[in-house]
C-alpha cells in the first residue's frame, strides 16, 4: 500500500461514499471520482496519523477544519461550485541525481462564481505532516 499520509473520502448526493483506501488496503484511483464529480456532495481529506480533517461542502460552498467552519469564501451566493484537489510531489536531488529527500503537499478547496459572476477560489495547502497554509 501507498505511504500517503493524507487520504480522501468522497461523499455523493445519493448517500454513497468512496474512500481512497479500501478495507483491503488498496488505493482507489482519483479518476473514479472525477468521472462522477457532478454527483459529489462533499469531499474530505484526513490525516492518517493525526486528528486533522478538511471537509469541502460542495452543495453550500463551505470549508470545515475538524468540523469547524472556516471563515473563507464569504460570498452569500455561490454558483457553479467545483472541487479543487491535487497532490504535489517534491524530490530534492544532488548534482549526481541521487535523491536526498521527498515531500508531498496536498491542495484542497473549491472554486465558485460569486454574485457578480466572477470566479473565486478557496484553497488550502497541507504538507505531509498536517501543517496548513492558506492560499
Amino acid at each position: 500500500m501507498t505511504d500517503l499520509r493524507m487520504i480522501w473520502t468522497a461523499y455523493f448526493k445519493d448517500g454513497r461514499s468512496v474512500s481512497q483506501v479500501t478495507p483491503e488496503n488498496q488505493e482507489v484511483s482519483f479518476r473514479t471520482i472525477l468521472d462522477q464529480v457532478s454527483d459529489l456532495s462533499s469531499f474530505q481529506l484526513s490525516h492518517r496519523e493525526k486528528s486533522l480533517r478538511i471537509l469541502i461542502d460542495l452543495t453550500q460552498g463551505r470549508l470545515y477544519v475538524n468540523n469547524i467552519q472556516a471563515p473563507m469564501g464569504d460570498s452569500k451566493l455561490k454558483k457553479n461550485i467545483r472541487l479543487i484537489y491535487f497532490r504535489r510531489h517534491q524530490v530534492d536531488m544532488n548534482i549526481s541525481g541521487d535523491v536526498k529527500s521527498r515531500r508531498m503537499s496536498y491542495f484542497i478547496g473549491f472554486q465558485y462564481l460569486d454574485e457578480q459572476d466572477e470566479n473565486q477560489k478557496v484553497l488550502l495547502q497541507l504538507d505531509q505532516d498536517g501543517n496548513i497554509l492558506i492560499e
